[in-house]
């Protein structure tokens, strides 16, 4: 646009001719104008397809696809997808709401960024449709009491060693009570040490 119409204001500016008739800024403003209406038109389309590239993308991945219509719709405004507004720059007081509302700067920026935006929308897409992490504990089904912690002993793995039990002569009672309390007391010093095999 600057050189559309930069070397005409530059020759007006250089003469001091703003004000002779006829008023020499008229057609000059009218071709500015001219040339903003077909930039922003050029930046429109532009944008434009840049939407029209994330649509294709983010129809052609799973997790997007798995998303209702009302999820899809807040991540394209959350992350500024959305298909950009009608143009409205029939007249000059248009034009320059337009222009104010976003500037030819902030135009090129939005496309510039649709390419990040679309990669972080397929990112929150995978979020959204990610399962919950599993939970490892048992669950109980609803009204129903989990069952207490178990207290029984767990049964010990590790190798039993052999006790040779000292081997006697039985004569009477007294000497049957006497074998079997020192035996009860050598099995009793081995078992705490773990387990035993009787030989």
């Amino acid at each position: 646009m600057n050189e559309e119409v930069g070397p005409e204001l530059d020759t007006i500016l250089a003469r001091r001719s703003v004000l002779v008739e006829p008023n020499p800024v008229a057609p000059l403003a009218k071709k500015l104008a001219d040339a903003l209406r077909r930039e922003l038109t050029t930046l429109h389309r532009a944008l434009e397809n840049a939407i029209g590239t994330a649509d294709s993308a983010l129809a052609a991945d799973p997790d997007w696809s798995a998303l209702d219509s009302a999820n899809q719709e807040e991540i394209r405004r959350r992350y500024g997808l959305s298909a950009p507004a009608p143009l409205d720059i029939a007249t000059d007081e248009a034009l320059l709401r337009t222009l104010d509302g976003t500037p030819l700067i902030a135009w090129r920026a939005e496309i510039d960024a649709a390419p990040k935006r679309t990669a972080d929308a397929l990112a929150a897409a995978r979020s959204a449709t990610a399962p919950p992490p599993s939970d490892d504990t048992a669950t109980t089904p609803e009204g129903e009491t989990p069952p207490a912690p178990s207290n029984d002993p767990q049964p010990d793995t590790r190798t039993p060693a052999t006790v040779i039990l000292r081997r006697a002569t039985l004569a009477d009672e007294a000497a049957v009570r006497d074998w079997l309390k020192e035996t009860e007391a050598v099995l009793v010093e081995r078992v705490r040490k773990g387990p035993i095999l009787v030989g």
